[in-house]
């Protein structure tokens, strides 16, 4: 069996629905309103997201972060203002910004359901940075617009550029942010130099930590690009390929790519949590590898 095969067959099996729903609709000719379904199961009505769609947290409490993790799912169903799914996302992040826009990244009831244990819930740390904060609301501007989240985009944008983050989640929710920000660019006057700044510390970042999944957890070029359409693929372009050759030798007849971390905690959830993110795995590096 070539790759494809064998990665469908392990996705037939071992996938939760949601992917292999995802998974059937980009590679398969499957049906948008399956994954639309799917993914709607994971949606309270308050419009944000929970039920463990980013595997390493179960509450079912909706916040931000397990809502950041739809837009991927969002993105691919291309949905529009429309679409009540959308809207309903669009409404709670709207509505659940602190009184100085931001968004927490942790909430109190993690610590009653099973959870990795850097989703602790301690107020003193329940903030990082701009993390989600920044791709959430360039994620309302994309469809909404609005003052507030531009004057919110802007700032952050200056404190990039005056200090660029090397923490790779923090960098990747920039990188999103520029990604759904990219046809509005021109609403942005200090767009350019945050875009050069960006492609420069992403690239140091990827230069600093070439990584091999099986040493350690850290950015590999795959962190920070989505696709081969991806506005980095080119500035990424050689440790993307190097990234890709050695995943081609990872898999075999029994054995998919994994994950290199560890909850710390519930072990029992967290291998069913594994398995999930496997499959989160799957779906991304196969827009890579399917000819």
């Amino acid at each position: 069996m070539n790759i494809e095969q064998k990665v469908f067959k392990w996705m037939e099996i071992n996938a939760r629905p949601l992917e292999l729903a995802q998974y059937k609709y980009l590679y398969k000719n499957g049906s948008k309103d399956v994954l639309l379904n799917q993914l709607s199961r994971f949606q309270t009505e308050s419009g944000g997201f929970a039920f463990g769609l980013e595997p390493d947290n179960l509450n079912a409490h909706p916040q931000a972060i397990q809502t950041w993790a739809a837009i991927p799912y969002i993105l691919d169903l291309k949905l529009t203002t429309s679409d009540p799914m959308l809207n309903k996302t669009l409404d709670y992040l709207t509505n659940s910004m602190d009184e100085n826009g931001f968004y927490a990244a942790t909430i109190p009831s993690n610590n009653r359901v099973p959870h990795a244990v850097w989703w602790n819930y301690d107020q003193e740390h329940s903030y990082w940075g701009y993390n989600p904060s920044i791709a959430l609301w360039a994620f309302i501007y994309k469809y909404r617009k609005g003052l507030k989240v531009k004057r919110l985009i802007v700032d952050a944008f200056a404190a990039f550029i005056d200090s660029p983050s090397d923490e790779m989640h923090e960098l990747k929710c920039f990188v999103d942010a520029y990604t759904y920000l990219y046809e509005d660019k021109d609403d942005f006057l200090s767009f350019a130099v945050f875009e050069d700044v960006l492609k420069k510390q992403v690239l140091e970042v990827v230069k600093g930590h070439q990584d091999d999944p099986k040493e350690s957890y850290g950015p590999s070029a795959l962190t920070f690009v989505d696709s081969p359409s991806s506005l980095l693929y080119c500035v990424l372009r050689p440790y993307i390929e190097t990234k890709l050759a050695n995943l081609k030798n990872e898999i075999n007849d029994k054995n998919m790519w994994d994950i290199s971390f560890h909850w710390g905690q519930y072990e029992t959830y967290f291998e069913k949590a594994r398995v999930n993110w496997q499959s989160i795995l799957v779906v991304k590096y196969m827009r890579f590898l399917i000819k």
